[in-house]
């Protein structure tokens, strides 16, 4: 009876701020016109990133404002305060929408609807089959398990990055190419595929020109220039099927074929093992095995959706992971010493065990986060009418909940412009006191990974991917970079590399 009054009583609350506030379309904008005239050739957004926008139109329209839609696009609202992005994450409901990659499900949903049906995997699904998919993969692989069983392949892909290193470098420099870029991304797609697909391709060293494995290599890296010119710059694909539109769906179509090759080569694969290893003692099925139990379609969907979200991404993140380490030697001795206690020489076996005890690695991977952003924010849609900011938000309106623009924001974070690993140790009474505005210090000003039930699904795959490469490279070399770090990233759909990633790697004495 209590809980019954107390929940009318929120409910009477929640109708009586509704109707106090102001409706939606007060909420400061831009005109759909000064929109437009702005991104065309000598307009003021004609050649800034959509973060360097957000920035400007934050100063002009305060931390609530509505970028309009165009060429049947709905209106987006930026959200740029911490409280306001809790309670859009709060009320999102058991199965929140999150647009974005409608490319991806036009491909699914409409050109390959007889074959992918209601299971074409989760980062362009919503609803009940989102939920249905979300439900049956959680369980394999945001597993802690999985993390034991592939933390040998992400070291061995590791080792052959650092053996790859020593091969490129220049001998009286020892600096690598500039395109130390492309090194990144294969370490991550053979990270990718050693987890989704059993299966590693060699093109870290060993077998570089792998023409199966570059072809879908290839594809990866057009997807990502194509998704962000049809979905973060304004585009006409939904009324015309505009020449990038057709790309980006041949594109999608090879990624297919790739990726169902070798799901189908990973079953023989499996089969055979099972047909050879029928009196060993039990090992635990890999994430393809898991999925494949479930439905072949949502394996390949699944990898697919691992290939799409999972490798440039955190390359970026290693790429400005590797950049600030550099670039503050006095922070990169003391994780080195915090490496050196559980790695005394450079063979020491590293586990999963050991690799809990290093909160500095973990405390300068989240630094290096907010310091070199990988994206703008997530995407999500109001769950139900609710208020932000004293203006009616009504329920399915689409929003950016941008916390990454608070990553330099001093009205956050102390001082914003320095690289301080420090701030994210724990001490006793919580966080460390130093590095955070005591006024602002809000729990959601900080989720590169989401929040919720949407909460980014490779999650723990991308942090030990993070933490092996990291503890590899501060163990075997001291890393720096000589050139300068203004502007060094650019933004597609992700944030990429803008500069040449000359590193410098000296190798260390046992």
């Amino acid at each position: 009876m209590i809980q019954t009054t107390s929940k009318k009583a929120s409910n009477s609350a929640q109708k009586s701020e509704w109707f106090d506030a102001r409706p939606y379309k007060d909420i400061p904008r831009q005109s759909k016109f000064d929109f437009i005239r702005s991104y065309l050739p000598g307009g003021r957004f004609e050649n800034t990133s959509s973060t360097e926008t957000a920035l400007i139109l934050q100063k002009e329209l305060g931390d609530l404002f509505v970028m309009p839609g165009i060429f049947g696009r709905s209106d987006i609202l930026m959200v740029l305060n911490p409280e306001h992005i809790e309670k859009m994450y709060r009320f999102e409901g058991i199965w929140p929408i999150r647009d974005g990659f409608e490319t991806v499900g036009y491909f699914r949903n409409v050109i390959k609807k007889d074959f992918f049906g209601e299971t074409s995997g989760l980062i362009a699904t919503q609803g009940e089959i989102w939920a249905r998919q979300r439900s049956a993969v959680n369980p394999i692989i945001m597993n802690s398990k999985n993390v034991k069983l592939y933390i040998n392949s992400l070291i061995d892909l590791n080792d052959e990055l650092v053996v790859r290193i020593r091969d490129v470098r220049d001998p009286s420099t020892n600096e690598v190419p500039s395109n130390f870029e492309e090194d990144l991304n294969r370490l991550t797609f053979e990270s990718i595929t050693s987890i989704a697909l059993d299966r590693n391709f060699g093109l870290i060293r060993r077998h570089k020109e792998n023409p199966e494995a570059l072809r879908l290599f290839k594809n990866l890296r057009d997807f990502f220039i194509y998704i962000f010119e049809l979905e973060m710059k304004p585009s006409m694909w939904k009324t015309i099927r505009t020449p990038m539109f057709n790309k980006m769906m041949r594109c999608q179509e090879e990624i297919f074929e790739s990726t169902s090759k070798f799901v189908l080569d990973a079953i023989i694969g499996l089969e055979n093992k099972e047909a050879a290893n029928t009196n060993e003692k039990y090992q635990e099925p890999s994430v393809l095995e898991k999925l494949l139990k479930i439905d072949k379609k949502l394996a390949i969907a699944m990898t697919m959706d691992m290939l799409l979200a999972g490798i440039h991404t955190t390359s970026s993140v290693l790429a400005g992971m590797l950049l600030a380490i550099a670039k503050n030697p006095a922070k990169q001795e003391i994780l080195r010493k915090e490496v050196l206690k559980i790695m005394p020489n450079k063979k020491s076996p590293l586990t999963v065990e050991s690799m809990m005890d290093m909160p500095y690695l973990r405390a300068c991977i989240k630094e290096s986060m907010r310091f070199y952003p990988v994206g703008s924010g997530s995407f999500r849609s109001a769950g139900c009418d609710i208020v932000l900011g004293g203006y009616q938000v009504p329920k399915g309106t689409n929003a950016i909940l941008n916390n990454f623009l608070m990553f330099l924001d001093e009205k956050y974070y102390v001082p914003p412009d320095e690289f301080l690993p420090e701030r994210w140790l724990r001490t006793n009474n919580g966080l460390h006191g130093n590095g955070f505005s005591k006024e602002k210090s809000h729990p959601f000003r900080f989720l590169p990974f989401g929040f919720g039930p949407r909460i980014c699904v490779g999650k723990r795959i991308v942090e030990i991917e993070l933490e092996v490469c990291l503890t590899k490279l501060i163990r075997n070399f001291k890393i720096e970079y000589n050139y300068p770090v203004e502007k060094a990233f650019k933004q597609y759909f992700v944030n990429v590399p803008a500069i040449p990633l000359s590193f410098k790697f000296t190798d260390l004495n046992e």
